[in-house]
């Protein structure tokens, strides 16, 4: 439960702390904070709808409506869309008699230390992103999420699974970067990777391997001042 934050509470409160110096500074200089980080890159940012479906299926009753069928994740795809949202991304479910499953074992959901990746968890992802696409449509950009749910045999296998699928990016997590360049050079989608990695030192293998397309930086679980 604690891998996306491998700097630990310490790590975060790090973050956190020079986050706020960072505001308390620009405020009295009376300058916008981003001067101190170098200026405006840019005054639009992009987003997409995270998590989606994973709080209205895995949480239920917090989060309405709640998703009990696959025709509930078409009705999200379609609701993402009248929204406005260009983008969704959203994590791995398999389906029992139609309804969504959360898998994730690298959570320990369910408890599966193994990792493996079996024909039914297979399915169910191209299930889950058939009916996301059919509700979103062709021009909803669609991201997946694998997080640290399987091994390296395990990523190739999803990833020739879904090879016909029409994604953003592909994501997971690993901290071998010659594994993930492995990855990388047989996937038909960019791969988006490093969110749990803390400090330039631990970056830099990634980034010398050419392992990512994507480097992401979470500045909730790790804080800026620690990559």
């Amino acid at each position: 439960m604690t891998r996306p934050g491998t700097g630990g509470v310490v790590g975060q409160a790090l973050g956190a702390i020079e986050n706020a110096l960072l505001d308390a500074k620009a405020k009295i200089l009376g300058v916008p904070c981003a001067q101190l980080l170098g200026g405006v890159m840019r005054d639009r940012v992009p987003v997409y709808w995270s998590h989606c479906g994973t709080w209205r299926i895995s949480r239920k009753p917090w989060y309405e409506p709640m998703i009990d069928s696959i025709d509930g994740v078409v009705a999200l795809g379609r609701e993402v869309r009248e929204r406005g949202f260009r983008a969704l991304k959203t994590n791995v479910y398999r389906y029992e008699d139609g309804r969504p499953i959360g898998w994730a074992t690298g959570f320990g959901v369910p408890f599966e230390p193994g990792l493996n990746v079996d024909r039914k968890v297979l399915r169910g992802i191209c299930d889950h992103l058939d009916a996301l696409r059919e509700g979103a449509g062709p021009d909803v950009e669609i991201l997946l999420d694998l997080n640290f749910n399987a091994k390296t045999e395990g990523y190739l296998e999803i990833l020739r699974a879904i090879a016909g699928q029409e994604l953003f990016w592909l994501e997971l997590d690993t901290f071998d970067a010659a594994a993930l360049a492995y990855i990388r050079d047989h996937s038909a989608h960019p791969i988006a990777s490093c969110e749990t990695l803390v400090g330039l030192g631990q970056f830099m293998p990634f980034l010398r391997g050419q392992a990512v397309d994507v480097a992401i930086v979470d500045l909730v679980w790790n804080g800026r001042g620690r990559r």
